[in-house]
């Protein structure tokens, strides 16, 4: 967060030394200068590739052999992400901007509302007959203390059925202000796989990778 408000402060004094000069003639450039607000988001966005680049390639026995997807290149503002597979079992780290600079460390209202949005896609998947018998537990907050930080976090999980096999999908958010932004992690699995252990691995890694970055 220092650092993104400390580009930000400098992009503003930048913009106050152009307007200053009154008529004097501009630098020669190669094409228009991008807005204030597409280098603030571009700085923003920095930070959450760096940090998903940090994740490790292998979590609790899952394997990351494509690295990070960048759907930055296509969208603003789409975000980051890896994708761990192994022994039937899918994890995605997942990191976007935002567009939004209130964005808190800890559980707020803001936090709730994006939680919700994505589990509203679940509902989809079951409208569209993708998911059968889906079963979505209450969302509850929780936090952890990794490497001497607390982060809090809401989690749940969704109960389904697809095509003819018992699935659980475990969904955590953790605020980041840091970033600006929410990492979300999503671990699907057979529902008869005991998946708590492999739970706490993804979030370890994923509050690690946010703590590396500097």
């Amino acid at each position: 967060m220092k650092k993104i408000l400390s580009a930000t402060l400098s992009l503003l004094l930048l913009a106050g030394c152009v307007h200053a000069s009154g008529n004097a003639e501009p630098p020669e450039v190669a094409g228009p200068l991008p807005s204030l607000a597409e280098r603030l988001q571009n700085t923003v966005t920095a930070e959450q590739r760096k940090m998903i680049a940090l994740l490790p390639d292998t979590i609790g026995g899952l394997t990351d052999k494509k690295g990070v997807s960048d759907y930055e290149k296509n969208k603003k503002g789409a975000g980051y992400s890896r994708l761990y597979e192994g022994d039937g079992k899918i994890l995605t780290v997942f990191i976007g901007n935002e567009n939004s600079f209130t964005v808190k460390d800890g559980v707020t209202p803001e936090a709730g509302d994006v939680m919700q949005k994505f589990l509203d896609e679940f509902t989809t998947y079951q409208e569209t007959g993708l998911y059968r018998r889906m079963k979505i537990d209450d969302i509850a907050e929780k936090e952890m203390t990794v490497g001497g930080k607390t982060y809090a976090f809401l989690r749940t999980t969704v109960s389904f059925e697809m095509k003819g096999e018992k699935k659980v999908t475990y969904i955590a958010l953790i605020p980041n202000e840091k970033l600006l932004s929410y990492i979300r992690i999503r671990l699907t699995y057979p529902a008869s796989f005991r998946a708590a252990h492999l739970q706490d691995e993804a979030l370890k890694a994923a509050m690690n990778a946010v703590a590396a970055v500097k």
